[in-house]
């Protein structure tokens, strides 16, 4: 029955139900997100606040993902720099140089 004393059909109470389920994973969604974009704790923990997420829902995101889940690998050094692509473009223009220089040479004539 609703609030008007109406009867409820089944397939009413089915979609409902379809509804709730539909907005409860995207609440878990959402929660997953804003951990993995979150800089800290204290970031994500505002954020789901200001959306309006409560402890529930974390908890529920959380054991969807099967616990606390390990953050992606980072690398364990910088990656290296290298000089070469600066001395690849002198090479390059030392050698467009070198090709203006033989091609503006006056050409000589054979003698007739």
């Amino acid at each position: 029955m609703t609030v008007e004393g109406t009867p409820v059909s089944d397939a009413d109470l089915a979609r409902m139900h379809a509804e709730e389920e539909l907005h409860a994973e995207w609440q878990r969604r959402t929660v997953r997100v804003v951990a993995a974009s979150a800089s800290d704790a204290a970031d994500c923990r505002l954020l789901l606040t200001i959306l309006g997420l409560d402890d529930d829902i974390i908890a529920q995101a959380r054991a969807e993902c099967g616990g606390a889940t390990k953050a992606p690998a980072r690398r364990k050094r910088a990656a290296a720099t290298t000089t070469k692509p600066k001395r690849a473009a002198a090479k390059t223009k030392t050698a467009t140089t070198q090709k203006v220089a033989k091609t503006s040479k006056p050409r000589r004539h054979a003698a007739a």
